[in-house]
C-alpha cells in the first residue's frame, strides 16, 4: 500500500542527485531522438524532488527493488556476523564529550551551509537589481511590424515591447509581468529575422520559462555544495532553449529551420554569466543549431515513447521504497530457532546498565539480532495496537542518532529508546531461556 512520508534534507539531496545522474544518462541516449520538451519536464521533476520534502512509497520504486536486494544480502550474511561486527554500526559509546563534540560539528556544518546559501542568494540578488536598473532605462516602442507579428502569434496576455541601446541581443525580463527588450539595431533586421526573434521570446513567456529559471536558481542556492546541482543548473537552462526552439519551429514550420538557425547565429555574442534572463542566443549555440537543422516532424510514436520514459522516471525514481515485513524470509539455518521465542513490548522505565548511540533504527535491529542470535525483524511483537513486526511499528528510520539503553537480565535483554518523541522499551527473551 502506498503511503506518504516526510523526507529529511539529506534524503532530498540524495534522491535529487540520483535523478540528475539518470536524466544526464537519458539525455545522452535520446537528446537527438526525443521531443525536447521531455527533457525540460524531467528537469522540472528533479527540481520538485529537491524542493518538496514529501515522498510517496511505491512498489515500482527503484529503491523498493534495492531494498529487497539489501534484505536478501543481509539474510545470507546474518549468521556470519558477530556481535563485534554489529557494533561497527555504533557511532560512539558511553562518552558524553563525544556527544558535545558531535553537536558542535553539526552546528558548524549548518553555519557553513547557511553562509554558502547566503552568498549564492546574494549573487543572484545583486545580478537581478543590476539588470533591473539597466532595463529600467529601456523605452517603449510602437512599430507596425512588431504589432503585426504579435497579432499572428496570438498571445493571450498583453506583452510590452521595449528597446535598449546597451544590449546586443533580445531578452525577456520579469516573471509576473514579463517584457521583451530588443536591441537598438532591431530596425535593421528584416521581417523574417524579427519574426523569428519575437516568436522565440514570446514562446519563453508562454512556457513560463522565467519561473522555471527562478526555481532552478533557488535549487542551486539551497544545494550550492552539491556539484550535480550546478550541472543541472547549466544543462537545464540549455534544454530550455532547445525546447523553445522546437516549439517555435513547430509553429512557423520546419522548412524555416535553416533561416531560423541563421537568425540565431546573427544574434550570437559573448556575454557575462547571467542565469535569470532568457537570451535568444545564449546556451550552447552549436548544439542548438545542430538540433534545429536536424529537427524532424513530431510523430505519435515519439510522443508515446517520451510519455513512457517520463512515467517510468516518475514511478521509478521519485517514489520511495515500501517497507515490507519479509515474513517467512528469515534464515532457517540460524542455529537458535526463533519459533518458540517469546517477544514482549514493555513501556516501563528501566535502570541504565549500558548506553549506546546508533545511526539508525536498522543499526539497532542489527545489534538486537546479534545480541539474541536471531533476526528480530522477522519476529512478531505484542504492542498495545496489536501484533506487529518492528518495521511495521517503526516504519521509517531518519538520519538522527538514536540513544539506546540496554539492560541485560538473566532471561532477557531490554532495549529502551526514543522514536517520534515517544519513549519505547522492548523486552526480548533469550532463545531457549538463555541457555
Amino acid at each position: 500500500m502506498s503511503e506518504m512520508k516526510l523526507m529529511t534534507f539529506n534524503e532530498m539531496c540524495f534522491a535529487g542527485s540520483i535523478l540528475i545522474v539518470v536524466i544526464i544518462l537519458i539525455r545522452l541516449l535520446f537528446i537527438k531522438h526525443m521531443p525536447k520538451i521531455m527533457f525540460k519536464t524531467l528537469w522540472i521533476i528533479a527540481i520538485l524532488r529537491f524542493l518538496l520534502p514529501i515522498s510517496v512509497s511505491s512498489v515500482f520504486s527503484i529503491y523498493t527493488y534495492f531494498g529487497h536486494m539489501n534484505h536478501a544480502a543481509s539474510q545470507v550474511t546474518s549468521t556470519a556476523v558477530t556481535i563485534a561486527d554489529a557494533y561497527d554500526n555504533i557511532i560512539y559509546q558511553n562518552d558524553p564529550s563525544v556527544v558535545a563534540q558531535s553537536a558542535s560539528i553539526g552546528f558548524t556544518l549548518i553555519m557553513i551551509w547557511l553562509a554558502g546559501m547566503i552568498v549564492s542568494v546574494g549573487y543572484f540578488t545583486i545580478d537581478y537589481f543590476k539588470c533591473r536598473k539597466e532595463f529600467n532605462m529601456s523605452l517603449p516602442i510602437d512599430d507596425i511590424r512588431i504589432r503585426e507579428i504579435l497579432n499572428d502569434i496570438k498571445i493571450s496576455k498583453c506583452v510590452q515591447i521595449r528597446v535598449l541601446d546597451t544590449i546586443k541581443s533580445p531578452v525577456v525580463y520579469g516573471m509576473i509581468r514579463p517584457i521583451i527588450i530588443l536591441p537598438k539595431f532591431y530596425t535593421h533586421l528584416n521581417d523574417e529575422q524579427l519574426r523569428h526573434i519575437l516568436f522565440h521570446e514570446v514562446t519563453h513567456i508562454k512556457h513560463f520559462d522565467g519561473i522555471y529559471k527562478f526555481f532552478t536558481a533557488v535549487t542551486a542556492c539551497v544545494y550550492w555544495f552539491n556539484p550535480l546541482v550546478w550541472v543541472m543548473f547549466i544543462v537545464a537552462n540549455r534544454d530550455i532553449e532547445l525546447s523553445c526552439d522546437e516549439s517555435v519551429l513547430n509553429k512557423i514550420g520546419l522548412d524555416f529551420g535553416r533561416s531560423y538557425a541563421m537568425t540565431l547565429l546573427s544574434m550570437e555574442e559573448r556575454k557575462k554569466f547571467d542565469p535569470l534572463r532568457s537570451y535568444f542566443s545564449r546556451y550552447a549555440t552549436k548544439e542548438r543549431i545542430d538540433s534545429i537543422i536536424k529537427m524532424n516532424k513530431k510523430t505519435m510514436l515519439g510522443g508515446m515513447i517520451a510519455t513512457i520514459i517520463v512515467a517510468s522516471f516518475v514511478l521509478g525514481f521519485t517514489t520511495s521504497a515500501i517497507h515490507n515485513d519479509y515474513a517467512g524470509d528469515h534464515d532457517e539455518n540460524i542455529e537458535n530457532s526463533t519459533e518458540n521465542t517469546v517477544m514482549t513490548f514493555d513501556t516501563t522505565n528501566h535502570d541504565i546498565s549500558d548506553t549506546i548511540y546508533v545511526a539508525s533504527l536498522e543499526a539497532l535491529w542489527s545489534i538486537m539480532s546479534q545480541k539474541l542470535g536471531q533476526d528480530v525483524t522477522t519476529l512478531d511483537f505484542e504492542f498495545d495496537s496489536g501484533t506487529k513486526k518492528l518495521r511495521e511499528m517503526f516504519p521509517y528510520s531518519s538520519d538522527e542518532v538514536f540513544i539506546v539503553t540496554v539492560k541485560e537480565e538473566s532471561d532477557c535483554i531490554i532495549f529502551s529508546f526514543v522514536y517520534d518523541n515517544k519513549s519505547y522499551g522492548i523486552g526480548c527473551a533469550y532463545p531457549n531461556g538463555g541457555e
